[in-house]
């Protein structure tokens, strides 16, 4: 198992860039600056690797450097790279795969090591998070980007490509008045969990995340072209909820969309579920509906038996999806009403219940987190824990030392014991 620097680490590396980029072409560049003291660069860093912005002749490139072990990272790397050449798909960013030894010198522990890395395109655009927050009130915009998405979805399913980690961070928009067309264009980044039909059989070790992904996603253990069909769905529905009532978005949000990982673990007793399959407030039938399929996905427990987002789009026309034995569930559920969730505030929580447990105070060594992008060691005495199983459940959402947002933030369900408040 290989240990990756932190981010900070890497900073002391990229001060003295030329000397320690181990690749001329590379080393020809020049790290753009995030402050005056010349210490601190500009960034933007995920779960596995960070990505510093990086000047060279006159353009701007991207050096993405990993900070935590993804298994097979140069096979996946390499296999994506010799596929997507030849396909005429302009979703993906160009980018050159370096090994250690051609690639950056880290001192850590007072010894010189070297790690590769990935010199690749840097995109002047918004990711989706960033977009929808400025085009809120633009419901042409958003309804365009949700069909944009669609089309993107439909050429990756015809080339058996599937991206494994479809969220908003990992997707990009930007305008380009270079070519015929709408200016709109939307590209791809992060392929650390990306399927292409050359990596058949390898583990999927990276399941992503919570807020957009199937409950039983972890069950699929494979890369595999399936893999986006939940969180295409997920992405699609929250869009045209967006475009249609701008009130459910909330300029915090940072993480996930109009969805939250509660609510496809319980998803009968969901606020927001309820709410769009209701209409209350004032969605489409076309969004209702969808809101009642993305519901009935949520419970599949083989997500092999999932569909595409189009084929799901044209059941869903046709009345085909989901099954007719599914509304009997509906019904049934229908007699234990869920919370609303209100647009202005999130979804709310039932009064009545347990709150979690405290840490108790044989398990005091537990008080910490460590972050998941610059693996620094975080004290937090806010911390709850789950009453059975002593695991993190909620604490912190922002990093104090690289300004992450950090995990466990659930407050209702125990990921570790799988105990529910």
């Amino acid at each position: 198992m290989i240990i990756y620097p932190s981010i900070g680490q890497y900073h002391e590396s990229l001060v003295s860039f030329k000397a320690n980029i181990n690749t001329p072409e590379v080393a020809a560049g020049v790290p753009i600056p995030a402050g005056p003291t010349g210490t601190d660069f500009v960034h933007s860093s995920g779960s596995f690797a960070v990505v510093y912005k990086i000047k060279l002749n006159g353009n701007y490139r991207g050096l993405r450097l990993w900070i935590r072990e993804v298994p097979n990272s140069k096979r996946i790397y390499g296999e994506i790279e010799k596929y997507i050449k030849n396909l005429p798909l302009d979703y993906f960013l160009d980018y050159k795969l370096y090994d250690a030894v051609n690639g950056i010198s880290v001192k850590i522990d007072e010894e010189w090591q070297q790690f590769g890395f990935i010199f690749m395109d840097w995109i002047q655009g918004q990711n989706l998070y960033s977009f929808i927050n400025d085009n809120i009130h633009q419901r042409p915009v958003l309804e365009h980007a949700a069909e944009l998405f669609l089309r993107m979805v439909m050429d990756l399913h015809a080339n058996q490509i599937s991206h494994g980690d479809l969220q908003g961070k990992n997707i990009i928009l930007f305008f380009d008045q270079s070519n015929s067309g709408h200016p709109l264009k939307i590209k791809l980044v992060d392929y650390d969990s990306m399927y292409v039909p050359a990596l058949t059989g390898m583990d999927d070790t990276i399941i992503g995340l919570a807020e957009y992904q199937s409950p039983y996603r972890k069950d699929l253990r494979k890369l595999s072209p399936i893999s986006d069909y939940f969180s295409e769905l997920v992405i699609y529905l929250s869009l045209k909820i967006y475009a249609e009532c701008p009130q459910f978005w909330t300029k915090d949000q940072a993480d996930h969309l109009l969805f939250e990982d509660n609510d496809f673990l319980d998803p009968f007793h969901s606020g927001i579920f309820y709410d769009l399959r209701t209409k209350r407030y004032g969605n489409s039938d076309e969004t209702a509906n969808l809101a009642k399929i993305l519901l009935y996905m949520a419970t599949v427990k083989d997500i092999r038996m999932l569909h595409p987002l189009e084929k799901v789009l044209e059941m869903a026309r046709n009345g085909q999806y989901p099954p007719n034995s599914f509304n009997q569930q509906l019904a049934t559920a229908r007699s234990t009403q869920p919370p609303a969730r209100s647009p202005a505030f999130g979804s709310t929580t039932p009064s009545g219940q347990r709150p979690w447990g405290t840490i108790p105070v044989y398990q005091q060594t537990k008080n910490t987190l460590v972050c998941s992008s610059c693996q620094s060691i975080i004290a937090d005495p806010s911390l709850i824990y789950c009453p059975y199983c002593f695991s993190a459940i909620y604490g912190m959402k922002t990093c104090p030392n690289c300004g992450a947002r950090n995990v466990p933030r659930n407050a209702h369900f125990c990921p570790q014991c799988r105990y529910k408040q």
